[in-house]
C-alpha cells in the first residue's frame, strides 16, 4: 500500500495544469497545506469532539503494536458501515474539495487525484488513528474528487 501511495505521489507531482506556453500557476505548498487544513480541520474537530458517536470504532491506540498492524498487515483494513450521509455525501464532497485545491493551485488531473488520495489516507491513518482504516472511505473520497 505504501509503495502504491509513493508511486501515485511521484506521478502526480509530474503532472501539472500549466498551459503549453509554460506560463501558469506554480504549486505553492504553504497555500495547498493551508487550504487542506481548512477542509480537514473542521471535520477533524467534529470527529474528536464527538467521541460518543465515534468511539464505537475505536480499536487502536497511538502505540507501536497498533501502528505495526495498520502499516504492515492487511488485518486492520475494513469496509466500514457508516450511514449514507457519511459515505454517500460527506466523503465525496471532501474529495471534490480536496481535488479542487490541487487543480486551483496548478496540479493537473493526476496530480490532484494523487493529492486527494494522500489526503484520504492521511485522514484514515492519522486523524482517525484509533479506527481501522476503511478502504471504502479512501475510495469514496478519491473518486468523489
Amino acid at each position: 500500500m505504501r509503495r502504491g501511495l509513493v508511486i501515485a505521489l511521484v506521478v502526480g507531482a509530474l503532472a501539472d495544469a500549466r498551459p503549453a506556453g509554460g506560463e501558469g500557476l506554480d504549486l505553492a505548498i504553504p497555500i495547498v497545506f493551508a487550504e487542506n487544513v481548512i477542509v480537514l480541520g473542521p471535520a477533524a474537530l467534529y470527529y474528536w469532539r464527538t467521541p460518543d458517536q465515534q468511539g464505537e470504532d475505536w480499536d487502536y491506540r497511538w502505540d507501536w503494536p497498533s501502528w505495526r498492524r495498520k502499516l504492515f498487515t492487511l488485518d486492520a483494513l475494513v469496509l466500514d458501515t457508516n450511514k449514507f450521509e457519511a459515505n454517500g455525501l460527506r466523503h465525496p464532497l471532501a474529495g471534490a474539495l480536496t481535488y479542487q485545491i490541487g487543480r486551483a493551485n496548478g496540479l493537473g488531473m493526476l496530480g490532484s487525484t494523487a493529492m486527494n488520495l494522500a489526503s484520504s489516507v492521511f485522514w484514515e491513518y492519522v486523524v482517525e488513528f484509533r479506527e481501522r482504516p476503511a478502504l471504502n472511505d479512501i475510495f469514496a473520497n478519491t473518486v468523489g474528487g
